[in-house]
């Protein structure tokens, strides 16, 4: 089997629990080198997805991760490798100077390509080692570009035909457990029926309205436990989303 170079591009959960407590165990994170502070990040599963690269790594392939929404990762690793940028655009600048760097033949967008679309559009042009280049994204939207990327996967069955209704041929790729999170924990002797950890979307509007009432149901009519880690909106954004109005109650329960 061919052996590739590819680029993993995946936002890391700064804003986590999981950071706070990284954070207060390294409080000079920041300050160490970029391989330090991004393999740090990458072993604490901040990443989305790092099975992702483990299991491609496993299969010979050599794979690279870049984490570009970490501002301060990311022009540490511009101040290491001589690179110059512009404040408002240092995302873009830093990150195609990466891929300058890495050069590699697939590169692997976790959600949308956090580039200015005509750049992320022509990359293969500007840059002939690439390949191929992949997104995996598991919310609707952006109909009107994804369709040029080479090879789209989404989540559900539902997001494929969604797809599919605007010419785009998308691939269902579901969302995935890394088992090396088990490797990293202590396991208590305990086990619930139903299980749900993350965000409820009680402070995302209605984009997340579904996920929201269809938790609010489960923990009126099954055994479910719920670890939730939430963000209380302020009384003004409450009195203008009619999503919000009236739930504290629940999302106090919830806590």
């Amino acid at each position: 089997m061919r052996k590739f170079k590819i680029l993993f591009v995946s936002p890391a959960s700064y804003f986590s629990r999981s950071s706070v407590a990284l954070l207060q165990q390294h409080p000079d994170l920041f300050q160490q080198p970029y391989d330090v502070q991004s393999n740090l990040l990458i072993e604490h599963k901040l990443v989305h997805h790092t099975g992702f690269s483990h299991a491609m790594s496993q299969l010979g392939h050599h794979v690279a991760t870049v984490l570009p929404n970490i501002q301060t990762l990311q022009k540490q690793w511009a101040q290491e490798n001589s690179v110059s940028y512009s404040e408002t655009t240092w995302g873009t600048e830093i990150l195609l100077a990466q891929i300058e760097s890495i050069r590699p033949e697939i590169i692997y967008f976790q959600d949308y390509p956090p580039l200015p679309f005509a750049v992320w559009k022509n990359l293969k042009q500007t840059n002939p080692y690439i390949k191929k280049i992949i997104v995996h994204r598991g919310f609707p939207g952006y109909f009107d570009t994804l369709g040029f990327v080479d090879l789209l996967m989404v989540a559900t069955r539902h997001l494929v035909t969604q797809y599919a209704n605007y010419g785009i041929p998308a691939r269902l790729l579901y969302h995935y457990f890394d088992e090396t999170v088990l490797d990293s924990i202590q396991l208590l002797p305990v086990s619930y029926p139903i299980t749900f950890v993350g965000n409820s979307g009680y402070s995302f509007g209605a984009g997340h309205a579904t996920r929201y009432w269809l938790l609010k149901e489960l923990l009126e009519c099954t055994p479910i436990e719920m670890w939730l880690e939430e963000t209380p909106p302020s009384k003004e954004d409450t009195s203008k989303n009619t999503l919000l109005s009236g739930t504290s109650l629940f999302v106090t329960r919830l806590t």
